[in-house]
């Protein structure tokens, strides 16, 4: 049959459209593991401290009026004083207390633990073809992802 003049022409266009998809594939494994391992160690450290010497002094003088603790040299002097009545009032230094400090070093020994962490990594590998062939075989309908 003639195709009339009259008549459109209908060419058909096709179009084509490329699909992406993407899976995930297991090439390997990694584990970390992390160990704690505990050892002793001796420590030797000198401590210093302070001791003081206590000294009682008589002393039993009369004074005009009370006096602040002084220090003569390392030695630190704290009156100790006494109010006492008479037909007038004077103030008696009855002792003073002398303080002396010194520094004493005794050596501290004592057995102490410490930890210490250590990481250990391993890998396994798996064949990324291998993984691919065996999930394709696997589906229920056969057709890849």
């Amino acid at each position: 049959m003639a195709v009339a003049e009259r008549d459109p022409v209908v060419v058909p266009v096709m179009q084509e459209e490329a699909q992406v998809s993407k899976k995930e594939i297991e090439t390997g494994v990694v584990r970390v593991r992390k160990l704690v391992r505990e050892h002793f160690e001796q420590i030797d450290e000198p401590l210093l401290h302070d001791e003081v010497e206590i000294e009682h002094i008589p002393v039993n003088r009369v004074v005009d009026a009370p006096a602040p603790p002084r220090e003569e040299g390392d030695v630190l002097i704290v009156p100790v004083y006494e109010e006492v009545v008479t037909v007038q009032r004077q103030w008696v230094l009855r002792e003073e207390i002398r303080l002396r400090r010194r520094t004493v070093q005794t050596r501290h020994r004592e057995r102490v633990a410490l930890r210490e962490e250590q990481v250990r990594i391993e890998r396994s590998s798996v064949n990324p073809q291998e993984m691919a062939d065996g999930e394709d075989r696997n589906r229920a309908d056969g057709e890849p992802r």
